[in-house]
This record gives C-alpha cells, structure tokens and sequence, in this order.
C-alpha cells in the first residue's frame, strides 16, 4: 500500500495533523510506537521556574507563561 503523506507521532499534533490530511483527501498514514495519545502532554509541561535564569529566552518563556 502507498501513501502520499506520513505522520510520525501520535500526540494532539500528529493526529490533528492526520486528520485534517484525510480531510483533504490525502492518503495518509499515522505512526506511533505507542498507543496513539499516551504521552499526549509529554512535550508541554514546564517543570521550574525561571524569571531568574540569565539566558534571555527563559525570561521570554517566563513572561508568556504569564500572559
């Protein structure tokens, strides 16, 4: 079988990615080495705090926590 899009991920991202392929009428699959949306919220948890930090982005990341 081919397809013309492949969508490595199974998180929120991946699958709205996937979705709206197939939507368009893209023959699309998905892959996920685990079961799709396990660790759906590993990549947006901000563990510390980091006003103080001296790199310019983490007081950046600091202020749009806030807004």
């Amino acid at each position: 079988m081919s397809y013309d899009a492949v969508v490595i991920g199974g998180g929120v991202v991946g699958v709205a990615t996937a979705y709206e392929l197939v939507w368009l009428g893209v023959k699309t699959i998905l892959i996920e080495r685990q079961d799709v949306g396990r660790a759906t919220d590993a990549g947006i948890i901000s563990v510390g705090e980091y006003p103080n930090h001296p790199d310019p982005y983490y007081r950046f990341v600091a202020l749009a926590e806030l807004h």
